[in-house]
Formats: structure tokens, C-alpha cells, sequence
């Protein structure tokens, strides 16, 4: 199990993309990198999920958590994920809605702005 992470600022966006899996093996470093931009960044946060094969419930529980140290920050946060397994699971979860899912990054940032 490996998990790439990038962190990069775009503007006032706070750019996190990830590669690989994010699962209990991965949640680790998952954790840490959405907590990188929780407490070192200042900006509205996009998380980009496309080259990410798999994730399970932690990944969720973690996207979660991110969102809502964000909204008590005054941040906006948004996902940008690729239609395939991964927005799959966000669809099985209901959670599309709730966390700002997007397939696109215009519309992810645009949602941010």
C-alpha cells in the first residue's frame, strides 16, 4: 500500500492531491497531510482525489473530520474526485452533498470562490 501526497498553493487555494490508496494502512499519513493544511495553511482547501484507486470508511471519517476544523476556521473545503470506485464511494456513503464532491476542477474551484 503506498499513498503520494502534494501540497501546493494555487492562489488562495490550498491544493492537496493524493496518489495511491487510503485505507488503514495509509490513514497515517492521510491524517497528517489534511492536518498539514488544518494548522499550517491559511487558505480555502481543495483535496484532489483523482489518482486515488481506493479508499475505504477512514479515508471518509478523515474528510470529515478536515471539514469541520475547516468550517469552524471560517475555510471552505472541497473534493475534487473523478467519476470511477472512489466517487462511488462517496455516493454509497451520501456524502456527495455534504463534503463538496466534484468531478471537475473548474467546478471545484469555482465552489471554493
Amino acid at each position: 500500500m503506498r499513498l503520494a501526497v502534494n501540497l501546493r498553493s494555487v492562489g488562495e487555494i490550498d491544493l492537496l492531491a493524493f496518489d495511491g490508496e487510503i485505507d488503514f494502512g495509509t490513514s497515517e499519513r492521510f491524517e497528517t497531510a489534511l492536518g498539514t493544511v488544518i494548522l499550517d495553511r491559511a487558505g480555502q482547501v481543495l483535496v484532489d482525489l483523482r489518482r486515488v484507486g481506493f479508499m475505504d470508511s477512514t479515508g471518509i471519517h478523515h474528510l470529515v473530520a478536515t471539514q469541520r476544523r475547516l468550517t469552524l476556521q471560517g475555510r471552505q473545503f472541497a473534493l475534487l474526485c473523478a467519476p470511477g470506485p472512489v466517487h462511488d464511494v462517496f455516493q454509497i456513503a451520501g456524502m456527495v452533498e455534504q463534503l463538496g464532491v466534484h468531478d471537475s476542477p473548474a467546478e471545484a474551484e469555482s465552489a471554493l470562490g
